[in-house]
């Protein structure tokens, strides 16, 4: 009787008129399994760009918590052209204090998209470009988590694009090219500067509202675009052991000391010396304060983000076994912050594993109201390894990323310690730059004062 009902509705449906278009209040007709049954316009969409087939085609994907042979190593795929389209989206610029915005030459960022020299043959700032600050831009980012049900386990697959994507959107980042130097009471991103350290988490952000108040400090969000770009670009989880197909170490340590006598020598080294590698990653020899060599290194347009010293995260804490984090351009103004001073704050919610983890860390996946995947471990899987190190401290605690020299093999994209108050300060400690207002995108030349 089903059978024939089903028959009858087919044939039906074969005479009825062909229709212009349809809306999203409007339902389809469709034949699910050996039923004809109605689907909502909004429903049917979901599903078709939530179909492997139509990622494929879209994006491309991080199996982030996944094993892939080596502990190191993670398997990356979908649409590498996407990829490819993504990466070219990340570009170099110099900026000034009122968000004039000017794209830096990809392959020497000495100069300007349109042949302008900004940085002078020795590394200081070319006349008339004094007042701007390098700053590097991160593209608008659609992100999809895929629950893949693998029979004994469920995998979590990443997918990433410049298409929107039925998950969540990670806007549009500017952030600071080095790490940041103080300069008349405001944080900048400028060359051939000595990094400024020593000052506790909210005087660093507040020496970037000097700056305007679109100016605060990179955070988590910056380091997870940063590891996303390495693991899809080189299928590789350790920044430090990372390699090109030919065995060649990419960056290695970063100011490695190599022949430095303590890691203070190498806090002195100026910023900017990678610059001429424009947007290719690697490592530039460079001199400690005794004269020993070491090695910046740079990953796409940053400069150091890890080694020299820690850089502070304005943009999370610790509150027992829970991590917030925040995008907005926040600093909570007490020095021991609680849950209160972040009531009117939306943040990013997560658990945290309780201890310290040398290897098999499994990141952190949002898959609620609030998607999204954070560095911060969740606990362990056996088969993978960032080669970085993770420790923690409850009670309201001030996150920090990438490790100073003297951390050696531990330093890396995604190393991470929270057991620094917000009061706290010293040598080992820094900061970078970020921008959160609105950009005019202008030629260099026209950034000329």
């Amino acid at each position: 009787h089903n059978n024939n009902n089903t028959d009858m509705a087919k044939n039906n449906l074969a005479q009825v008129p062909i229709i212009p278009g349809v809306t999203s209040e409007d339902n389809i007709l469709v034949e699910s399994g050996n039923r004809i049954g109605r689907v909502g316009v909004e429903n049917l969409k979901k599903y078709l760009q939530g179909s492997d087939m139509w990622l494929q085609q879209v994006a491309f994907y991080i199996d982030i918590n996944e094993p892939a042979g080596v502990s190191t190593n993670v398997n990356v795929g979908g649409n590498m052209n996407m990829r490819s389209m993504w990466e070219a989206q990340w570009r170099a610029g110099i900026m000034d204090a009122n968000g004039n915005w000017a794209e830096l030459s990809p392959e020497n960022n000495r100069y300007g998209a349109d042949g302008t020299l900004v940085v002078n043959p020795d590394g200081t700032v070319a006349e008339g470009f004094e007042h701007c600050d390098f700053v590097n831009l991160i593209p608008d980012t659609y992100c999809y988590i895929q629950i893949i049900d693998m029979g004994e386990s469920i995998m979590e697959r990443l997918w990433l694009s410049l298409l929107p994507l039925p998950g969540w959107k990670e806007p549009r980042q500017l952030v600071g090219a080095f790490k940041a130097t103080t300069v008349g009471g405001q944080l900048r991103s400028i060359p051939n500067a000595e990094p400024t350290r020593s000052k506790t988490v909210r005087n660093f952000w507040l020496n970037a509202q000097s700056r305007s108040t679109n100016h605060g400090l990179a955070g988590v969000y910056f380091r997870n675009m940063l590891l996303w770009y390495m693991m899809s670009k080189y299928g590789q989880r350790s920044s430090q052991t990372a390699t090109l197909p030919d065995g060649t170490q990419i960056w290695g340590p970063g100011l490695d000391g190599t022949g430095s006598e303590t890691s203070t020598d190498q806090y002195t080294i100026v910023t900017g010396q990678t610059l001429h590698l424009g947007a290719q990653d690697g490592k530039v020899a460079v001199l400690d304060a005794k004269g020993a060599t070491c090695h910046s290194v740079r990953v796409k347009n940053f400069e150091n983000p890890w080694g020299q010293f820690w850089e502070d995260d304005g943009h999370m804490i610790s509150f027992e076994n829970e991590v917030w984090a925040w995008r907005a351009n926040f600093m909570p103004s007490s020095s021991a912050p609680t849950k209160a001073d972040f009531a009117n704050v939306d943040c990013d919610k997560f658990t945290r594993h309780t201890a310290t983890i040398t290897s098999g860390e499994r990141m952190n996946i949002i898959t609620g109201d609030k998607p999204g995947i954070f560095m911060i471990p969740s606990g362990t899987r056996s088969g993978i390894s960032y080669g970085d190190r993770f420790s923690y401290a409850a009670a309201g605690q001030l996150w920090r990323w990438g490790g100073s020299s003297n951390n050696g093999s531990d330093c890396g994209l995604a190393y991470s310690f929270s057991n620094s108050a917000w009061a706290y300060s010293d040598s080992y400690l820094g900061a970078r730059l970020a921008y959160f207002g609105d950009i005019t995108e202008v030629d260099a030349k026209d950034l000329v004062a």
